[in-house]
């Protein structure tokens, strides 16, 4: 295999494109062709040492598995799934760790099937019962809705005070997002497995929308005529917990209330928030973190890893604090829209750094892999081993 037909294959693989059989081969891939016979271009590629080691270093801090005893592995080449650099350059640098990268066994996926990763998907539910499938439909307005569809976007438009308003809902199931901007300019980004419910116009009295599963919101400021300020409020339903309320006038926050995590999670990035549950409240600053625990009513409050929090609106998995197995596979099958089961005991193993989400769920395994993790998909059920 020569190096264009090994950096075509790893291309491949990460796009979801490769076939069963080209999976195969990059897997058993062995020491093949000779590195040094590569020709380096220095004035397009930089000084062939000092590039090498910028990667080498960039790749030992993308991502890590860490023990219980803070000792941390060293993932060299495997990291390159991470950042989607191209594999021949980094084999230049370090020919002997190149077996870490794509030669640790059989595939992770030994079926047909390409999982590939989730995209723009959601289902908006009119107030008069009716749905539309928005990825079915062209761009442009949708009838009925005072509201364009662009790409993986929905803006709703300002329309007259005879018309009258409607509370619509828009869904996003497992491997779905969207982007959503409200009639007052308030964006809103929905994950995967979220909802949010909304007017399709915002009186002068207080904006309220209603939501569930995870979401990013840039709140838009808005005054009265008499230059009072609108507030904006967000009512978070989460089962078998109390509904928060998230009080705001004009921030950048998000939040996370999934059905199967632990807690219900309130990062703020820009403004003030104020939040409620039951008796209980709390006031934001920039750079915190609420948590409530479900079954209590008190919040907990943390600096925040601003970062980690948006990191799935920027198109990554972001992995903070040490994530668990079980904290990496919720947000695999929310994703990528698979069922995960367990095997035996779940390891203690945590992890920490970061993956594309545009990744396929193959090459995702394949860095997992690294840690000494193992896999076995079944259709759409990945069987932690």
């Amino acid at each position: 295999m020569t190096a264009e037909e090994y950096n075509t294959l790893f291309e491949k693989l990460q796009n979801g494109e490769a076939t069963e059989e080209e999976r195969a081969r990059l897997f058993t891939y062995e020491d093949e062709f000779e590195l040094e016979a590569l020709p380096w271009e220095e004035g397009t590629m930089g000084k062939q040492q000092e590039t090498g080691q910028q990667i080498f270093a960039r790749l030992q801090v993308e991502m890590r598995p860490v023990s219980r005893f803070r000792n941390i592995y060293r993932w060299g080449i495997a990291a390159a799934v991470l950042i989607g650099l191209l594999s021949v350059y980094l084999l230049l640098y370090n020919k002997d760790q190149k077996q870490l990268a794509v030669n640790s066994g059989k595939p992770a996926t030994a079926v047909s099937e390409v999982i590939r990763p989730g995209g723009d998907k959601a289902v908006l539910y009119l107030g008069n019962g009716d749905s539309v499938v928005l990825q079915d439909i062209k761009n442009g307005m949708i009838a009925g809705v005072s509201a364009v569809k662009n790409g993986g976007q929905l803006t709703y438009t300002q329309h007259s005070d005879s018309t009258p308003v409607q509370w619509q809902t828009l869904v996003t199931p497992r491997g779905g997002q969207y982007h959503l901007i409200l009639e007052d300019g308030t964006g809103v980004w929905l994950n995967a497995s979220s909802s949010i419910s909304f007017p399709s116009s915002f009186d002068t009295g207080e904006r309220k929308v209603m939501m569930t599963g995870e979401a990013y919101f840039e709140v838009a400021h808005h005054e009265t005529p008499d230059k009072k300020r609108i507030p904006f409020r967000v009512d978070v339903t989460s089962a078998g917990a109390d509904n928060i309320s998230v009080n705001v006038l004009g921030t950048h926050f998000n939040v996370m209330a999934y059905n199967n995590e632990g807690s219900t999670d309130i990062t703020l990035l820009e403004g003030s928030v104020h939040l409620q549950k039951g008796n209980s409240g709390a006031l934001l600053k920039p750079g915190q973190q609420a948590s409530a625990a479900k079954g209590t009513q008190q919040f907990s409050i943390t600096t925040a890893d601003t970062d980690a929090a948006i990191a799935w609106k920027e198109g990554k998995f972001l992995f903070d604090k040490s994530a668990s197995v079980a904290e990496v596979m919720r947000q695999l099958e929310r994703w990528y829209d698979i069922e995960v089961a367990y095997q035996g005991n779940i390891t203690d193993q945590r992890f920490w750094g970061g993956i594309q989400r545009s990744l396929s769920l193959d090459a995702v395994l394949e860095v997992l892999k690294q840690s000494g993790m193992r896999f076995r998909l079944e259709g759409r059920k990945l069987i932690v081993l």
